[in-house]
C-alpha cells in the first residue's frame, strides 16, 4: 500500500475510491508540509475526471490531493463505498489541519465546508448548496434529481453550528436565486468566531468565477494566515475607554 506521507506522484484508492496526491517537495525531495495542502473536489456530474488538474498542478506552490465523487454523493458517500470520511482522514493526517483548505464549486462547495468543518480546517467554496430543501426549491431538475437518489442529507446551517470550530472559509458567489439562498442559510448559521469571507460576483448564472488559479493559493495562504489570529472577545478597558467617551452605545 502506498501513503499519502511516501512522495510517489501517481493515483491511489483507499476504500473503493480513487485519488491523486501532488505533494510539494523540496530540492532535497521531502515534503514541504508547512506549505499546507489543498484538498481539490470535482462537482456533478463531473464523473471520474479530476477537477483543474493541469491548471492547478502547474504552479507547485503547495501540496495537491484530488479527489473524485462519480455518485453525486455530495461528498457523503453511498451504501456501497460507504463515506469520504475515511478517505480524508487517511489522506490528511501528516498535515495539520488549519494547513489544509479544501476546494470546491456547486455540490463540491458542499462536500469542502462538510469536510472542513468536520475536520477543522478551511474551505474555498464557489456557489456551494448548503441546505438541501432550499437548494431543491430553486435548482434544474438534473440536480433534484441527484438530491433524491442521496443516502445521507446533512442541511449544513444545522449542522455547522454544533460543529464548527476554527474554520476559515471564503465563499464565492454570484446572483442566481439558488446561490443567494444558500449563502444566505450559512451567514445565518450560529456560528461562534467564525472566518468568513464573501466574494460576490454580478452574473444570474450559477457560474464558476476563477479564471485565476493562482488565486486559490492566494487564498489558501490567507485562509492559513487567518488561523493564525486569536479569537476575538470584548476589550473590556477599550470598552470603558469609547463608552467615557460617549461613542458606544450600552
Amino acid at each position: 500500500m502506498t501513503f499519502v506521507g511516501e512522495v510517489e506522484r501517481g493515483e491511489l484508492e483507499f476504500g473503493g475510491r480513487k485519488y491523486l496526491y501532488l505533494p510539494k517537495l523540496s530540492v532535497g525531495g521531502e515534503v514541504e508540509r508547512a506549505r499546507g495542502l489543498i484538498v481539490v473536489m470535482s462537482t456533478h456530474n463531473n464523473g471520474d475526471r479530476y477537477f483543474a488538474l493541469d491548471a492547478l498542478r502547474k504552479f507547485d506552490r503547495c501540496s495537491l490531493l484530488f479527489v473524485t465523487d462519480p455518485e453525486n454523493s455530495y461528498y457523503l458517500g453511498t451504501k456501497d463505498k460507504g463515506t469520504f470520511d475515511g478517505l480524508f482522514d487517511f489522506c490528511l493526517n501528516n498535515y495539520e489541519s488549519d494547513s489544509i483548505t479544501f476546494f470546491g464549486s456547486s455540490m463540491a462547495g458542499y462536500g469542502a465546508l462538510y469536510h472542513s468543518v468536520r475536520l477543522n480546517c478551511n474551505a474555498i467554496v464557489s456557489n456551494p448548496q448548503v441546505n438541501f430543501e432550499v437548494t431543491e426549491k430553486y435548482c434544474w431538475q438534473a440536480l433534484r434529481n441527484t438530491i433524491n437518489k442521496l443516502h445521507r442529507r446533512i442541511d449544513l446551517d444545522e449542522w455547522m453550528p454544533g460543529n464548527y470550530r476554527q474554520s476559515a472559509i471564503h465563499v464565492i458567489h454570484g446572483q442566481n436565486q439558488l446561490d443567494l439562498a444558500n449563502v444566505d442559510c450559512l451567514l445565518r448559521a450560529k456560528l461562534t468566531n467564525r472566518f468568513i469571507g464573501l466574494t460576490s460576483v454580478d452574473d444570474e448564472r450559477h457560474g464558476f468565477y476563477i479564471n485565476d488559479f493562482s488565486v486559490i493559493f492566494d487564498l489558501h495562504d490567507h485562509l492559513r494566515m487567518l488561523r493564525r489570529l486569536k479569537p476575538f472577545s470584548p476589550n473590556q478597558r477599550a470598552m470603558i475607554r469609547i463608552a467615557a467617551d460617549g461613542a458606544l452605545n450600552v
